[in-house]
């Protein structure tokens, strides 16, 4: 009974931070599912000689196609015999990847093989099913607008399938997710409605573009689900949109001004938490191998005539992303003093309050584990933990109650007490069902950075985790320090009851995981952590 009950108040607490049209269009997508097939339905008269939009390159795919072998998130499948648009036993991010069609960006792939997988998969249409769904629908009309333009391709079928998704898409534009979701439904009808000149297209996609950008993007420049990883496939497809707008005449570039501005708010934010060596901060639902680097947006920017910022980057400040970056000669870090992401799309959100990455003259040092995979398994569960960041777990909790791959029930919120930029003050209240409060004060000098932990209450046990990059191989360990030759780097820890070795596995992108030393640091109600650099 007691277990029921506090299902039932996860659940409600899930739910309780939904906006209203989530609501609604969860309700309404659960009771009328779309079809599993493809409608054969045209929306209006079309001439495909006419249908093609000027684009100039975007950057190139990550993702992998040669000869019948396709390559997503680390995993090979050789699909020499025929393609399996709904092939499952890689997981659904996997098949989604397949459908996704984001190969079409390779360099390497010419007109006649895209054109075939094209058609391929327009001939296999009525049996696809992740395949139809708005997201993978989504970014497979771009990608197919983007190379059957560049490559001069006119083919009827072709458009009829646009003509067709596309529909399908409008019927289910995914208000019912909201966040990156809805407004990658919006990228794509845009490059629709260039593609065939669409009136109503285009008024569906730039009022969906411009209030969710408005909504999404920060005052600092963050992509408000706070995920690095996600900024940068975001920030790539404003640019695209650019690209788009600024080479084609359709409705007179009205939408070139919003998104440039957009554009350089997030440009400068990315290149301010990118560490010097071009890393990302694996913050929340981040990953490697995923999203173009900065360094690419960067140049992709400059190669559509946008003028980089004049700004240096200790002048772009960072607020209300809740992340700060402090630099000096000796070491980069960057420490999470906010709350979760938008209270209704926490799905990318992990339990991480007071988490901090470190870098040491261009070397990752301490860092955060990344993720690994989306399915719904312990992995994924253990990858949004709080004993998976570096910051502190009381009585074996986590600060916010992660769930179900992508869900958040009861969550913490963090107030932040004192902001400069050599000192940091802010606590927490996760663990105030146990009559705790987590406070975290970090202070910066040239060769040292002292963390302070503070709790509150009584029968604590408390854990700090400090996890170390694979780069970390000679740990010393004492009763109450570490140092850690390779980096020439000293850890005290006064107030520690047990210091421990432990091992984890860092994520080196989806399904590649490797091990590495994490320190467990066991105390009472507080825990000073002093590094200091030779």
């Amino acid at each position: 009974m007691r277990n029921r009950i506090k299902l039932i108040l996860r659940f409600l607490y899930t739910v309780k931070y939904l906006k209203l049209i989530q609501l609604f269009y969860q309700a309404k997508y659960r009771l009328k599912r779309p079809s599993l097939y493809m409608e054969v339905e045209i929306l209006h008269e079309f001439e495909s000689s006419l249908n093609t939009v000027k684009l100039i390159d975007s950057i190139a795919s990550s993702t992998s196609y040669n000869s019948g072998v396709f390559k997503f998130l680390n995993i090979k499948k050789d699909f020499s015999d025929g393609i399996d648009w709904n092939f499952p036993e890689y997981g659904k991010l996997w098949v989604y990847n397949l459908n996704y069609f984001d190969f079409l960006q390779q360099k390497n792939i010419s007109k006649d093989e895209g054109e075939h997988l094209i058609l391929n998969f327009i001939k296999n249409s009525q049996n696809i099913k992740d395949g139809l769904e708005s997201y993978p629908i989504s970014l497979r009309l771009r990608n197919w607008i983007f190379f059957v333009s560049q490559n001069n391709i006119r083919n009827k079928i072709i458009d009829n399938s646009i003509l067709n998704q596309v529909n399908r898409l409008l019927k289910n534009l995914e208000y019912h997710l909201l966040g990156n979701h809805l407004i990658e439904n919006a990228f794509s009808l845009l490059f629709v409605a260039y593609y065939f000149k669409d009136d109503n297209i285009y008024r569906s996609a730039k009022k969906i573009i411009l209030t969710e950008l408005d909504e999404q993007i920060l005052n600092d420049g963050a992509h408000y689900e706070l995920s690095p990883m996600y900024h940068q496939i975001l920030l790539l497809r404003v640019l695209d949109c650019i690209n788009l707008v600024e080479n084609n005449n359709f409705k007179g570039k009205e939408l070139f001004f919003p998104l440039k501005e957009k554009a350089k708010l997030m440009l400068n934010w990315i290149r301010k938490v990118t560490f010097e060596n071009g890393d990302i901060p694996l913050l929340n639902d981040s990953s490697v191998k995923i999203a173009p680097s900065t360094q690419e947006l960067i140049n992709y920017y400059n190669r559509l005539d946008l003028k980089l910022s004049d700004k240096n980057l200790s002048e772009i400040e960072l607020s209300d992303s809740g992340y700060r970056k402090i630099v000096n000669q000796n070491y980069s870090i960057i420490v999470d003093v906010g709350n979760m992401g938008p209270k209704y799309i926490p799905g990318h959100s992990h339990a991480d309050i007071f988490n901090f990455i470190l870098y040491h003259k261009n070397k990752p040092l301490i860092v955060d584990p990344g993720i690994s995979t989306y399915e719904k398994n312990e992995t994924r569960q253990l990858e949004r933990s709080t004993s998976y960041h570096n910051t502190v777990v009381v009585n074996d909790q986590n600060q916010s109650e992660v769930w179900g791959g992508f869900r958040l029930g009861k969550r913490a919120k963090t107030v932040i007490l004192y902001d400069e930029d050599d000192e940091i003050i802010a606590h927490h209240n996760g663990y105030r069902s146990l009559g705790v409060t987590h406070k975290r004060k970090f202070i910066f000098e040239e060769h040292k950075i002292k963390i302070s932990d503070y709790l509150s209450g009584t029968k604590i046990k408390a854990v700090a985790f400090f996890h170390l990059h694979p780069l970390v191989k000679k740990i010393k360990i004492s009763n109450d320090s570490i140092y850690l030759e390779d980096f020439k780097c000293l850890i005290n820890f006064i107030g520690c009851n047990k210091l421990e070795e432990l091992e984890y596995n860092f994520s080196l992108g989806f399904n590649d995981l490797t091990k590495s030393s994490c320190i467990k640091v066991s105390f009472t109600n507080s825990l000073v952590t002093e590094l200091v650099f030779e």
